[in-house]
């Protein structure tokens, strides 16, 4: 498709400048028009002149050099720990104090007993809402576990059931009906979502996909469908496409297991 953009040309549009048209390029190769499809884009686009140091005046210092501050303009996590003196002791509880600090600064709740009754009850919930299948009943399998980024909702393949199907992010309908329930349970509780899709480690490919964008194309659907059931676009914060690089169950990279929908909520405990 790209390569298409760029063979195209519109009749109104100024055509981009090779490198013969303008000379140089970098930073002589002039102020033109030019396409971001034309391979040669890069190669002609301007560099701003390089910065000059002017001398001081005789009789003035230089300003002290100051570390730049992070985000948060408090330092990095490196920067705390060097101002501690070598040899001192670090006070008890520091580091762990430091990564609840980053935690936080990172849109994320440390672990704790507020995460511990929240996982709890999303556990409970889903139980409700995805009770154990008499045998041969398809549908998907459906936990919750804690993690340091947030509460992580396994939605997997098992040996009699495929949640899409093969080769496709076409959804199974059972597949569609689990995901209504479910965005059902998200709604009521706040926090960031993170939608990731997994395969197994079978080699793939066909005309559409490979395992990475299979995965992706998954991940997709998967959001889709949880916004299509009530869950706000807003709190969609990343769709994620993994392939087969972290199997669930790495002894058997094949399992059903491993071709998965998660579903991460972050900073969900109040």
């Amino acid at each position: 498709m790209l390569a298409n953009l760029a063979a195209a040309s519109e009749p109104d549009k100024p055509q981009s400048a090779t490198i013969g048209d303008v000379g140089e390029a970098g930073r002589r190769g002039g102020e033109v028009p030019r396409d971001p499809f034309d391979p040669l884009y890069w190669q002609v686009t301007a560099l701003a002149p390089a910065r000059t140091e002017r001398p001081l005046p005789a009789g003035i210092a230089p300003p002290p050099t100051l570390a730049k501050p992070d985000a948060r303009g408090a330092g990095t996590v490196a920067s705390r720990e060097a101002e501690s003196k070598p040899g001192e002791a670090k006070p008890e509880g520091r580091e762990s104090a430091v990564r609840a600090e980053d935690a936080a600064a990172n849109g994320q709740r440390p672990a704790g007993p507020d995460m511990a009754a929240a996982q709890a009850a999303l556990k409970a919930e889903i139980a409700k809402i995805f009770p154990p299948t008499a045998a041969g009943t398809p549908g998907p399998h459906v936990e919750v576990q804690g993690t340091p980024e947030g509460l992580l909702i396994n939605v997997t393949d098992d040996l009699n059931f495929s949640m899409f199907a093969v080769g496709s992010a076409e959804p199974r309908p059972e597949m569609v009906r689990a995901m209504e329930r479910l965005a059902k349970a998200l709604a009521a509780r706040p926090g960031r979502i993170v939608v990731r899709g997994h395969t197994d480690n079978r080699p793939f490919r066909s005309e559409v996909y490979d395992n990475w964008r299979l995965s992706t194309a998954r991940a997709h659907m998967a959001a889709y469908m949880l916004t299509r059931a009530g869950i706000d676009q807003a709190r969609i914060w990343r769709v994620e496409g993994a392939a087969d690089r972290t199997p669930r169950n790495a002894a058997d990279p094949k399992a059903p297991e491993n071709r998965r929908i998660e579903i991460l909520l972050q900073g969900s405990p109040g």
